[in-house]
């Protein structure tokens, strides 16, 4: 029950009418406007979409696109769900554990130098602890970072991390003080499928670029290992499925034109290469055979696209030269210093076709360049079986060796794309992760990892809202 006071003047009267209403707009039963809430704390999305939810008890859900790095008010918090102001001005609740709340959102950001390719690459690490040994020099070996961003083109977009932790390291005896943050990043589906795509080493397809000696002495051989070989790989679905593209540089006809290529030969098509049209039947001149020209002119039209392994395969006698003039790289060369500028998981496979003795090829296969595994088929009535098993053994050879950072340049773009940063792991095998998504996230069109980083204020540095 209302009590009114006598009037004494106007001024009281309205003030008296005023608390009245309020009072009986509350008994009533309205309630504040929902805008008009106070925010207890902030929150950043960890993934998105995230399930929301029009009541605490989180039913009735559905889907709400987030913005990453965005803090979003906080109007209610539980032990199991956060009420959140969303992008519409409508609230709604989403799972506690599928935000991070902060009290006050810091965040992280780059300097101009951030989009400088020629600048330091950002590391990361999983934890405080293992950034504050290598920094201080404890075990050096054993804390180096996780996680390195990774480009070939500089980032053209400036950078916003949330920040959810911070420390000061004390070094050399307190002389020196390091800021670190413990840091959101994102990492999209794009990027994470790009990431799997490049990272399998040990399945992925092979480039075969054969080059061939046919010279009159080698070509009778030639001809008998190489249909035997087609013939095996076809049925070898080790070897088969795993061919992506084949081509053949040939040398030794005896002509001017040291070498000849052709490119998306199909591999059944070996057994009946034309040799004649090629130059073969022409009389040789007593010359060694221009290897390092073949070769040369074979691998200039590699792939190094990242999507297989470029496979270089010699077919020869053993009497080559290993040094002189490539007209492919107009100068003088020798095995030793032939450089082919491939990808760092090339393969090089030599088979000696012919039964005479020599050294050579044999030479200029082990001093090769530029090739992580390089193997010796020596000549025998089972060289086409013997080759096939070479390049099976070769290829599944990659599976524990370091990969080449150049075929994860699709993890850069597609990062990049999203004005994401791009991140690897320092170690690159076919068994290496990224950080694993959470299982509310594993359809997320992006979800985030908390990694540990330096702030040294000449790429990142530490703003406040």
């Amino acid at each position: 029950m209302f009590t009114w006071s006598r009037w004494r003047g106007c001024g009281g009267c309205v003030r008296s009418i005023a608390a009245g209403v309020a009072v009986a707009i509350l008994l009533l039963g309205f309630s504040v406007p929902s805008s008009a809430q106070t925010a207890v704390a902030q929150a950043f999305a960890k993934a998105s979409p995230l399930m929301v939810f029009d009541d605490a008890a989180l039913t009735r859900g559905r889907s709400e696109n987030f913005d990453f790095g965005v803090a979003y008010e906080v109007v209610e918090q539980s032990a199991e769900s956060a009420k959140l102001k969303l992008k519409s001005g409508k609230l709604a609740y989403v799972r506690l554990a599928h935000v991070t709340v902060v009290n006050v959102p810091n965040w992280i950001t780059s300097s101009d130098n951030f989009m400088r390719s020629e600048r330091a690459r950002i590391r990361f690490w999983e934890s405080s602890t293992k950034l504050n040994d290598f920094l201080s020099g404890i075990n050096t070996a054993a804390a180096r970072w996780d996680f390195e961003e990774f480009f070939e083109t500089a980032p053209n977009f400036s950078l916003r991390l949330p920040v959810v932790g911070l420390d000061t390291l004390d070094l050399l005896g307190g002389d020196r003080q390091v800021r670190i943050a413990s840091v959101m990043l994102p990492i999209s589906k794009q990027m994470y499928d790009a990431f799997e795509n490049a990272k399998t080493g040990g399945d992925r397809k092979l480039d075969l670029y054969f080059v061939l000696d046919v010279s009159s002495s080698a070509k009778g051989f030639l001809d008998a290992a190489l249909s035997d070989f087609a013939k095996l790989a076809v049925r070898n679905d080790a070897l088969k499925d795993r061919i992506r593209s084949v081509s053949i540089t040939h040398f030794g006809s005896g002509f001017a034109q040291k070498s000849s290529a052709a490119s998306n030969v199909a591999l059944k098509d070996l057994q009946t290469v034309n040799w004649r049209a090629l130059g073969a039947d022409k009389p040789e001149r007593g010359d060694r055979e221009p290897l390092l020209e073949g070769i040369a002119s074979a691998m200039q039209k590699a792939k190094r696209d990242g999507g297989a392994i470029p496979t270089l395969v010699v077919l020869s006698g053993a009497d080559v030269d290993s040094s002189g003039h490539v007209t492919a790289l107009g100068k003088l060369v020798s095995a030793d210093n032939l450089d082919l500028n491939l990808p760092e998981n090339s393969v090089a496979v030599f088979a000696q076709v012919t039964p005479e003795p020599g050294e050579s090829l044999r030479t200029v296969n082990q001093k090769l360049r530029n090739v992580a595994i390089a193997r010796y088929v020596e000549f025998s009535d089972t060289l086409g079986a013997d080759l096939v098993q070479e390049l099976v053994r070769a290829a599944e050879g990659r599976r524990d060796a370091d990969l080449d950072p150049k075929q994860f340049v699709p993890v850069a773009t597609a990062a990049h794309q999203q004005k994401m940063l791009a991140i690897l792991p320092r170690v690159l095998r076919s068994t290496s992760t990224l950080p694993s998504r959470q299982n509310y996230a594993l359809n997320a069109d992006w979800y985030t990892v908390r990694l540990w980083v330096t702030l040294d204020n000449l790429i990142m540095s530490e703003i406040k809202r």
